[in-house]
């Protein structure tokens, strides 16, 4: 990261921090002065009143009626996806897998239960919460919905899906869900806000074309994750990247076979791996006979990024955090944070 990126990204972030607190109306209060509504055991913040309820929602979950505002929320997809959603209205969720470092940080009040991901899915865990509402947009849930809705009402994927990555539409029925709206759409703002201060901040990046591929080891190869319709496509375009024309042939199979290297080119490109690939087993790839022959290579426009099962690495040093979880499944915050990691680094290659 060079100093003039790192400067860059300081008044990028601070002029995001501004805008944030603009749009959730702060002010500054006296010292006896409490806002209305304010409950300091709440997990969420105060209700807008423009969810009346009983509220009915319908989702790819099915129908819900929710007779009052929720209070507790258990978050039950993978990767704290859902419970960023929650976090991004300003609340705490009850329960989380596995939630992610950006999630944690941002976080209000700490998660009361959390469990790691990997095994077996945690139905008694969720019902020991005490959740009035459990948010489960992951796809891949179908088997556990009845379960899920005998211990609280399973507010579900929207059945009809924004473009892109889909938060948008997943944080807007959560909003109307606990009365949140305003502050759903303050989330979107805020978000969309950020990346186009991006683009006048990293005018060298804007309309240029990005590769993310990752190793995956011996057996399953180097892998396309750009490919059209993905959500990393999805982050790289928010941050001003134009879409690459490679990426359409990678949606029926992302594999990138040594002799098909070239057809994954683009004018940047970023070389990682999944967490159980070592970065010796990484270095592979760059022995492969036509990685010198990449643009991207040949012009200094690529970067590795080491992905470990507790962070990331780059450039020799270990950071924490799940940098390709927070590119692959974006969402208000981990877009956000994956950004602020990446535009610096970007930005440095073409000094």
């Amino acid at each position: 990261m060079t100093r003039s990126s790192t400067r860059r990204f300081t008044a990028l972030t601070v002029g995001v921090i501004s805008l944030a607190l603009m749009l959730a109306g702060c002010a500054t209060l006296d010292a006896d002065e409490t806002p209305e509504n304010d409950d300091v055991n709440s997990l969420l913040p105060p209700a807008e009143g423009k969810t009346e309820y009983p509220v009915t929602l319908t989702t790819q979950a099915g129908e819900i009626v929710l007779e009052e505002r929720p209070e507790r929320v258990a978050a039950v997809g993978s990767s704290g996806m859902d419970a960023e959603l929650i976090v991004a209205l300003g609340g705490t969720p009850v329960f989380a897998i596995e939630p992610p470092l950006w999630v944690v940080e941002a976080s209000p009040k700490p998660i009361e239960q959390t469990v790691e991901g990997g095994g077996d899915f945690p139905i008694e865990k969720i019902a020991t919460s005490q959740a009035d509402l459990i948010l489960g947009t992951t796809l891949g849930l179908e088997v556990f919905f009845a379960q899920l809705s005998d211990i609280a009402p399973l507010l579900g994927t929207p059945l009809e899906e924004d473009q892109g990555s889909g938060w948008r539409s997943r944080l807007r029925i959560l909003g109307e869900a606990l009365d949140l709206q305003d502050k759903a759409e303050q989330a979107i703002a805020t978000n969309e806000q950020f990346f186009e201060q991006a683009h006048t901040e990293y005018p060298e990046l804007q309309g240029k074309t990005a590769a993310y591929l990752i190793y995956a080891g011996e057996g399953a190869g180097l892998q396309y994750r750009s490919f059209s319709g993905s959500n990393v496509e999805d982050f790289l375009d928010s941050l001003g990247f134009a879409r690459n024309p490679a990426a359409e042939s990678f949606v029926d199979d992302i594999s990138v076979s040594p002799e098909n290297l070239l057809s994954a080119d683009a004018e940047y490109v970023i070389l990682s791996n999944v967490g159980s690939v070592s970065e010796s087993e990484l270095s592979e790839v760059k022995g492969q006979p036509l990685w010198e022959r990449l643009g991207a290579v040949q012009s200094g426009r690529w970067v590795q990024i080491g992905n470990t099962r507790s962070g990331y690495t780059f450039d020799c040093q270990e950071y924490e955090g799940n940098l390709a979880s927070a590119m692959a499944y974006a969402g208000p915050l981990s877009q956000v944070w994956a950004a602020e990691i990446m535009l610096p680094i970007l930005s440095s290659l073409t000094d």
